[in-house]
């Protein structure tokens, strides 16, 4: 399925539903069904689908997604964005390897005019193997595990309670605070957000 975003100007379908103290959403989502398989010849078979959006590539300095080029320049495509976007690709390789999916589909979406964000082309979709993505990203398995392990270590030694941790944006530091219930307005803030 396709989703998009859609703007309208008749009334809300659900207001009758939405409490008075509350704001209903100005645009509803709508769902597309498309053919999106290439070469997927098994129709049980486990895969993740992602897309891959392309910023304004003036300001971005990127290559140009447009379509009658970019079957030419995929593979540097794709290495231009695992480089990146290297976090996101490899949050979910690491998705994807937690659930045991081997496999990731990829969609290539760009918007038709840089300036709207309603109306978007989907330039290509291809399957790529895990293993594919992973090897640029440097993604090892172990690692990972090693490193959460590390983390998680560090919270054994404090008492128990709830905590936020906060990355230093420059350095690859994180910073641990309690939360403690006396602060009842950081409470409810962050209890809201489900933390």
């Amino acid at each position: 399925q396709l989703q998009s975003l859609k703007k309208t100007n008749k009334s809300h379908p659900f207001t009758e539903f939405c409490p008075k103290e509350k704001k209903m959403a100005s645009a509803a989502f709508v769902y597309r069904t498309i053919q999106v398989d290439d070469k997927t010849n098994n129709p049980s078979e486990l895969l993740q689908v992602y897309a891959l959006n392309q910023y304004d590539s003036g300001l971005s300095r990127t290559t140009n997604w447009n379509t009658v080029e970019f079957s030419r320049k995929a593979e540097a495509v794709l290495s231009e964005e695992l480089n990146n976007n290297s976090y996101k690709c490899a949050r979910w390789c690491t998705h994807a390897d937690l659930t045991g999916i081997d496999k990731i589909k990829l969609g290539y979406v760009r918007r038709r005019k840089n300036g709207d964000n309603t109306f978007h082309d989907i330039v290509k979709v291809e399957t790529r193997q895990l293993k594919e993505l992973t090897r640029p990203l440097s993604l090892n398995p172990k690692s990972q595990w090693g490193m959460f392990n590390t983390f998680m270590r560090n919270f054994e030694e404090l008492p128990d309670g709830r905590y936020i941790v906060i990355r230093e944006p420059v350095k690859v530091i994180f910073f641990s605070f309690c939360i403690v219930k006396l602060d009842t307005v950081l409470y409810n803030v962050l209890s809201s957000f489900g933390l």
